[in-house]
């Protein structure tokens, strides 16, 4: 019994040591690469040599394990700077940085007014189906792009990413009133496995490439002093992570998220034993209210749905649905209350 617990023990160990370091593990054999390459053996390799070859084994062991502990130590400080470094990409940036931020968010505006019009333009040819193939082809081009914004200009964000994620925040709360990231935590309880599974998946996957982003940023300045040619291939990797990987990712994690409100945010009424709204029409105004009844406390008052307010979801997603048709595309307007805070996390 005890040998097979220490051998679950030693595994689990393991596995989680590999997720942790691998990044960490290409990060320095990448920089041990570039010194071979650009010097050879060199005199620390020499050096090092000299030490194990004079010591026994249990300096060895020793020397062995410090290694990887240095190893493990800074995939723990990377993976500690992901979440940071997703807000960052997102678009909350310090205040010094607010003239460029409004900059940025001037410019999104400008692009999803003009994207959103010729999208109407569009649209009553592609509805009766006169729409040519190239007509065809930029409406879709216009569909894709608009979903992954949000439909209101106060709930732009400076970057792709911030707007891919904002929108997912947002869209539950537009359609079944319910807020996003308040109601979080309840919807994953009540989520089948599967459905955890796949967002806990995607989740995973949109911190890795930051990750990655991460670590190719800090080759450049490590493997610098080493070889002049060395930062260039890390900053190329670096640029495909932020340019192409994490938005990726995000999408993929957004659509998820979304998909999780429209297929199970009634299960929330029955977990919480709040009756379920009757129809599509009283569903905005029940989602707000059980959005702030969960906000607020059981305490707070009785759980009403008059008054179709929401409390809007916050950050770390991304808005996935399929833009409506002219008809049911609601006017931008500025959404009362607060404005959404990043970072949708997974509960452990």
């Amino acid at each position: 019994m005890i040998e097979a617990f220490w051998s679950q023990a030693g595994g689990k160990l393991a596995d989680r040591w590999a997720a942790l370091s691998s990044s960490a593990l290409v990060f320095w054999t990448g920089l041990v690469l570039v010194q071979v390459a650009a010097h050879g053996r060199g005199p620390t390799f020499d050096a090092v040599d000299r030490l194990l070859a004079h010591h026994g084994t249990a300096t060895q062991v020793l020397v062995l394990l410090a290694g990887l502990l240095a190893v493990a130590a800074s995939g723990v400080v990377v993976q500690h700077l992901t979440a940071p470094a997703l807000r960052l990409a997102e678009g909350y940036w310090p205040t010094p940085l607010r003239p460029v931020r409004d900059r940025r968010l001037a410019r999104v505006g400008r692009r999803h007014g003009k994207r959103e019009e010729r999208w109407q333009e569009l649209s009553p040819a592609v509805q009766d189906g006169t729409a040519t193939r190239h007509q065809l082809d930029e409406y879709a081009r216009l569909e894709a792009w608009l979903r992954r914004h949000p439909d209101r200009e106060a709930d732009f964000m400076p970057t792709r990413v911030g707007n891919t994620l904002r929108a997912a925040e947002t869209r539950p709360t537009d359609r079944y009133g319910v807020g996003v990231v308040t109601l979080w935590p309840h919807l994953w309880a009540v989520l089948p496995d599967a459905r955890r599974q796949d967002v806990a998946a995607a989740r995973l996957a949109l911190d890795n490439a930051v990750a990655a982003c991460l670590w190719a940023v800090l080759f450049v300045p490590a493997s610098a002093p080493i070889a002049w040619w060395a930062p260039f291939p890390a900053a190329a990797v670096a640029v495909a992570a932020w340019a192409s990987w994490i938005p990726a990712r995000a999408a993929v994690f957004a659509d998820l998220v979304e998909a999780c409100y429209d297929l199970h945010r009634l299960d929330l009424y029955g977990a919480l034993g709040v009756p379920a709204p009757a129809n599509r029409q009283q569903e905005r105004a029940a989602g707000a209210a059980l959005t702030r009844s969960v906000l607020r406390g059981a305490d707070s008052g009785p759980l009403t749905t008059a008054g179709a307010g929401a409390t809007t979801g916050a950050g770390g997603v991304g808005r996935g649905a399929r833009p409506a048709l002219p008809s049911q595309r609601s006017p931008r307007a500025a959404r009362p209350g607060p404005r959404p805070r990043s970072g949708l996390r997974l509960p452990p």
